[in-house]
């Protein structure tokens, strides 16, 4: 040991505070080595702070700076464990990152010096300690066992397990900090030579009838405008600004779960993160919470009315790569985009898109936009030795951004257009707070598990869509405020007391914590810590004893009661339908559930999958009996009252209204054309659910209409001739069904207004 190692020790233990991933692994032991990736004194010095009592013997370097080689350390133990079989050798990895982790990152001077793939100079590395040593990340990862190398000779395993080691460090840095790039230029230089992109342009040299030049010209300011340009010191600055406008915003934290799969997935697999879309600030939590947990940072595809002046190019600079937000007839952007993305995944970048496309300005998550996913389908047919992971995201906020401008929107306003001038109107949010941002990894889908080489991608992409959705549901928050929302606005009066109110609220979190095949995240707060949030950000009023909600927040409130409708429909209509059939034997319910629920699952996209449907219901009605909202007398099925059955039943009707409502137009005038019935089912909604106090704009979104007019034709209720829609079947059974399960002044309601009794 130097002369100087305690004065360095003393000062690394000074400046280095670091965050461990693996601490349990990191214990000491007569045969346990520790490899580190370089021979610089600053790494074993940070191991010994983490473990005083460490024999320098202990340690391993894969690089050992021109002294003794790794594979010559290898040998010698290799050799001694074959001549002691009793004793266990054990090497565990331990990688090193200074100033990966700034939580409160403010200077960007320290970002600049944060880790990256050049190691730098004895000074660079200085700095870099002495400046973000308070944001080192350890990772040690599971241990070699040396007894396992039994087939080898010694030689033989002591070279490949240098390899082995030296690669492993290797995908560990590229886990942590995504690759080694190489020039933009030269990327997109290999894009342009790609076989497909040659095909393709001599497609549409044909097509346009222009020459060579002119067609790559084209193409390589397409690919220009769509390649990211991606900076490790921009993404470091950028990540140090995010840092302080997310403890600004969220003062209660930005909390990713469940990322421990994902963390062993990254050193096997290239992954894709499928985020669902329901704000802007998607894009930035789910980064920056991946960074804080020693991840890397995807680049992220994003709709190219986020590339205008000023903000483009800082995203572009941090990761983004933008996109059109339709390739329809396109051929060449197609090709030239989909080659983009599958050389980054031939590097090993980690990808990001929202499944959904869009934002949903409701709640419930949108239909599956399946065209990247097609390209990662068809990019994997093509390479399937490259291991691909889609990693499913949940995403939920306690108090959204955006959410009277969804209320607008919903009203029939335009939609703000995204530039400059709403980028900067936007800083005057940084005066608001939102409490917290919650994001749940959901069950990673294995592309090997279920892409078939040799089938079409555009096919399995609509069932890896759909799958990727219903895992997004699976892994939900049951967060306070889709709760008090849920209560409030089945609550006729639209005020309670606080007792029932926080008892309602327990009840629901009991009964959705016990359905079947979730993977759910419960509130942590007490329940008067959610009403005290709630009424902070104007979400409730609270006088006295009594919670209310204005007109107003009740329609901002449905935007959070609809993150958990997938939770709530199935028992919602399970206690509707007993509660109105009464008596009724289970057999009946479930058939009719049966019935309705390809529609409900392709408007909510509900967390269970047809194939089990008999077994679900099953699992759903006793359920509903062990928390006393059922109860069986003489195998019938009774629905006694309850507050938490009422919350249930009011909102699950709304559901079935809408669906009554669009098939009683499409009868009153039998044929109709499909613009003309989304827009008078919309109509009607408004008119009914104002007068009868279902405060919701959404429930006259015509995307939600135009869903279910589509699964009733997919199912040959409703066909369609010339472009006019008509029904295919006698109508009768159902309005004699709903006369029995709607609330009869609803039916009266709705047939006065098409003008007609019946």
């Amino acid at each position: 040991m130097h002369w100087s190692a305690p004065l360095q020790q003393w000062l690394l233990k000074l400046f280095v505070k670091p965050s461990i991933i693996g601490e349990p692994i990191l214990a000491t032991g007569p045969h346990t080595y520790f490899v580190l990736e370089h021979k610089r004194s600053s790494l074993p010095l940070v191991l010994r702070n983490l473990l005083p009592a460490i024999d320098e013997s202990k340690l391993l370097f894969a690089d050992s700076a021109g002294e003794q080689p790794l594979g010559e350390d290898l040998y010698a133990l290799i050799k001694a464990q074959r001549s002691n079989p009793d004793i266990e050798i054990r090497l565990i990895p331990v990688s090193v990152f200074f100033g990966h982790l700034p939580k409160r990152e403010r200077s960007l001077v320290r970002a600049l010096f944060g880790e990256s793939w050049t190691h730098g100079n004895p000074i660079t590395r200085a700095l870099r300690i002495i400046l973000n040593g308070r944001k080192t990340l350890v990772s040690a990862d599971k241990p070699v066992l040396l007894d396992t190398l039994q087939e080898l000779s010694i030689e033989e395993a002591s070279r490949k397990l240098t390899r082995v080691l030296r690669t492993h460090f290797q995908i560990t840095r590229r886990a942590v900090l995504g690759p080694d790039l190489s020039h933009r230029r030269t990327l997109l230089k290999q894009i342009m030579q790609h076989k497909n992109v040659q095909s393709t342009l001599d497609q549409y040299c044909e097509q346009q009838g222009i020459n060579r030049f002119s067609a790559e010209q084209e193409s390589q300011r397409i690919l220009d405008s769509i390649a990211a340009d991606f900076s490790p010191n921009v993404a470091r600055m950028l990540n140090a600004v995010v840092s302080t406008i997310a403890k600004r915003l969220y003062p209660d934290g930005i909390q990713l779960h469940n990322t421990e799969q994902v963390r062993r997935l990254s050193q096997t697999h290239q992954l894709i993160y499928l985020p669902c879309h329901r704000s802007h600030m998607d894009y930035v939590t789910l980064s920056w919470a991946l960074h804080q947990k020693g991840l890397m940072l995807p680049h992220v595809a994003a709709g190219d009315n986020l590339n205008f002046p000023v903000i483009g190019p800082i995203l572009r600079r941090g990761g983004a790569i933008f996109m059109r937000r339709s390739f329809k007839g396109d051929q060449l952007y197609y090709t030239l985009y989909k080659t983009y993305l599958e050389t980054m995944s031939h590097h090993g970048h980690a990808l990001e898109y929202f499944i959904e496309g869009g934002r949903s300005r409701t709640g419930r998550l949108l239909h599956a936009r399946t065209g990247l996913l097609r390209m990662t389908i068809e990019s994997y047919q093509a390479t399937p030795n490259i291991p691909l992971a889609i990693i499913p995201v949940w995403i939920g906020y306690d108090r959204l951004m955006e959410g009277q401008g969804y209320q607008a929107e919903l009203a029939g306003s335009p939609k703000q257009t995204e530039n400059l001038g709403s980028s900067l109107s936007a800083l005057s949010l940084l005066g608001k707070r939102y409490g917290g941002a919650h994001l749940n990894i959901g069950e990673p889908i294995l592309l090997a598990d279920h892409v078939k080489i040799d089938q079409p991608a555009a096919d399995q992409a609509a069932k890896l869509g759909q799958m990727t959705l219903r895992q997004i549901n699976r892994s939900a928050s049951l967060l306070p405020i889709s709760l008090l929302a849920t209560c409030l606005l089945a609550t006729p009066s639209r005020h309670i007391t606080k007792k029932p109110l926080i008892e309602q609220c327990q009840a629901l979190i009991q009964l959705l914590s016990q359905l079947p095949g979730l993977a759910l995240r419960l509130p942590d707060k007490t329940p008067e810590q959610w009403l005290e949030q709630a009424q902070r950000y104007q979400q409730i009023s609270i006088a006295e004893d009594q919670v209310s909600i204005s007109e107003e927040q009740a329609q901002t409130l449905t935007f959070y009661r609809n993150t958990l409708l997938h939770l709530l429909a199935l028992p919602g209509l399970y206690l509707l339908m007993v509660r109105r059939l009464e008596g009724s034997r289970s057999q009946l319910i479930s058939r009719l559930l049966s019935q309705l629920y390809p529609v409900l699952d392709a408007e909510l996209t509900l967390p269970w999958h047809k194939d089990n449907l008999t077994k679900t219901l099953r699992s759903v009605r006793d359920t509903l009996h062990d928390n006393a909202l059922l109860m069986n007398h003489q195998q019938h099925w009774h629905a006694p009252e309850s507050s938490t059955s009422q919350i249930l039943q009011m909102t699950a009707e709304p559901i079935l209204l809408r669906y009554y409502l669009v098939l009683r137009i499409v009868d009153r005038y039998q044929q109709i054309s499909q613009d003309d019935l989304i827009s008078q089912s919309a109509r009607l909604a408004i008119m009914i659910h104002r007068t009868y106090g279902f405060q919701s704009r959404e429930y006259a979104d015509k995307r939600v209409l135009k869903s279910f007019i589509e699964q009733a034709r997919a199912h040959e209720l409703l066909g369609s001739t010339d472009g006019r829609i008509h029904l295919n079947q006698d109508p009768s059974p159902l309005f004699k069904l709903a006369r029995k399960v709607l609330r009869p002044h609803l039916i009266v309601s709705i047939d006065q207004k098409l003008g007609s009794a019946g």
